[in-house]
């Protein structure tokens, strides 16, 4: 093989290699952009899911603390006798609490009492004649059935439009008080618009707690109906309720819905709503409170994912190409480089080649005068042969003695 043809495909093999270096160099970074952002979505998955079962959890857990509540307001009632029980004497309790700070976002705790129709008028003169001269019962939606109608409520000031409401007269409420009464437990309303708070249409709710005769929970369904006077009660507004529990801003935001009827949602809270547009990761959660199903969706936007400090697959990226970019620029060097000597060697042994088939005599030597190369011209010229010759002093071959 000719030199020229060596030094051809040496040059062919040396593309060829940078060629491989590179695109194999750009495969890697792909697969490390690929499985970077693989693992951060995960990780995100993760981070979102933790974030909103610890929100939904915080929900639960901010509204079991007002069970406390209604239970201090029973045991005042059946300690006082609900048939006792005075106007002044409810205040005089209600004033032992401190409610805006104990029960943030309870607009207050009262008693809602059992009243059948044939009892109403006797019920309302008693009203009356138990400091509130100007009671009377009020309906949402006139009903000819029984009666719960909240007689007392504290702080009185900011709920006088809920004294004498018939909370039977509404559907939503209705529901809520029976269900506690038959079940002996807490329970909540659905989304309802509080007759105090008219400005929060479906934000608000309330929350009973069954009283019955003698202190003690009934064993059967049909002995807590006979038995029930009526509920402790709160009403609660979900903005203030849930004010401490608001997430950071641009963050997250949060949809609190009412979905105990799967077929009709109930949206009643939102929180830091920027819309879907730059929504990164959404997860639903649904909780059991008192009776009612709600459902937390908690979307997180790009502030919340940048707080993972995730690396990213851009700068993996980036630097996987600029590390196989420099190594490919390695290989050209080292490649040329090694081309290069190859060149200078097939120079040489050309050069070789021609001085070895010269018919003159061409001979080499060192600084010390010793024979270093002897080609055939110089074999024939003289008559030593090159074995012979070489590491000798020039001047014993071709000087005559």
């Amino acid at each position: 093989m000719t030199p020229l043809r060596k030094g051809y495909l040496a040059s062919l093999t040396a593309n060829r290699l940078v060629i491989f270096s590179l695109l194999t160099g750009c495969v890697l970074s792909a697969v490390a952009y690929w499985g970077v952002a693989s693992f951060n979505r995960e990780q995100a998955g993760l981070a979102v899911t933790a974030a909103a079962e610890r929100a939904a959890d915080a929900v639960v857990n901010r509204l079991e603390l007002y069970q406390y509540g209604l239970r201090g307001a029973r045991g005042a009632i059946q300690t006082m006798s609900h048939s006792a029980i005075t106007r002044e004497g409810f205040d005089l309790y209600s004033r032992t609490r401190d409610v805006d700070e104990e029960f943030p976002g309870a607009r207050g705790f009262g008693f809602i009492r059992r009243v059948l129709p044939q009892n109403e008028a006797v019920f309302v003169a008693q009203a009356r004649a138990d400091g509130w001269p100007d009671f009377t019962i009020r309906q949402l939606t006139p009903h000819d059935t029984e009666r719960y109608v909240i007689q007392y409520m504290n702080p009185v000031e900011r709920n006088i439009a809920a004294i004498g409401l018939d909370i039977a007269s509404e559907d939503n409420r209705r529901q809520a008080a029976l269900s506690s009464m038959l079940s002996g437990e807490v329970r909540l309303s659905g989304p309802i618009t509080l007759v105090q708070a008219t400005g929060m249409p479906q934000q608000s709710f309330l929350i009973l707690m069954p009283i019955y005769q003698g202190g003690v929970t009934p064993e059967t369904g049909a002995e807590r109906e006979a038995q029930a006077i009526g509920w402790s009660y709160a009403a609660l507004s979900m903005d203030s309720v849930l004010s401490g529990l608001r997430p950071p801003e641009e963050a997250v935001s949060l949809t609190l819905s009412d979905v105990t009827d799967p077929s009709s949602p109930v949206p009643f809270y939102q929180a830091n709503h920027a819309g879907s547009a730059d929504v990164v990761l959404l997860r639903n959660v649904t909780r059991e409170v008192y009776g009612r199903r709600w459902e937390l969706r908690f979307a997180a936007h790009p502030l919340f994912i940048s707080q993972l400090n995730q690396v990213s697959p851009l700068l993996v990226l980036s630097i996987g190409l600029s590390i196989s970019l420099l190594f490919t620029a390695l290989i050209g060097v080292l490649s040329v480089s090694r081309l290069r000597q190859a060149q200078v060697v097939a120079e040489q042994a050309k050069l070789a080649a021609i001085v070895e088939s010269s018919v003159d005599g061409i001979i080499g030597k060192d600084v010390n005068g010793r024979v270093s190369s002897w080609n055939k011209g110089a074999e024939a010229l003289f008559g030593f042969t090159a074995g012979y010759a070489l590491g000798r002093q020039l001047q014993e071959l071709v000087v005559p003695d």
